[in-house]
């Protein structure tokens, strides 16, 4: 199984997406294959994408894996997608990429002070 992970950073705690990408036929084998993967690394996401529409038995042993919780809702643990539908625009569910590097708070901005200081030379007439 050819698997690539994705680390995300929020709130101090890395989380991990597990990707893997089948070109053949697919089966609930290889969910469940997949699913081991998930636990064994302790990654919170795992997505099978493939050529083929998953079966019911896959779309099953997927569900089966319950839901993670993130500050931005509940996303299916074991996620299920075609290339087909990732070329439409669907995307994986999970914590919105753009937010999740929520660990660091941002800096207070800085005001100008009130006052201007002079930058005229000394002029003493001698």
């Amino acid at each position: 199984m050819n698997n690539m992970t994705k680390n995300l950073l929020y709130y101090g705690d890395i989380h991990e997406i597990i990707l893997s990408v089948k070109a053949g036929k697919t089966g609930r084998r290889h969910v469940h294959e997949l699913r081991g993967v998930m636990e064994r690394e302790k990654a919170d996401i795992a997505v099978l994408i493939s050529m083929q529409e998953p079966t019911r038995p896959m779309r099953e042993e997927a569900a089966s894996a319950g839901m993670f919780k993130s500050p931005w809702g509940t996303h299916p643990r074991l996620q299920l997608l075609t290339v087909a539908e990732l070329l439409d625009g669907r995307r994986i569910d999970s914590p919105p990429l753009g937010q999740v590097s929520q660990a660091f708070k941002k800096a207070p901005r800085a005001e100008a002070p009130k006052t201007q200081l002079s930058l005229e030379a000394d002029t003493e007439e001698k």
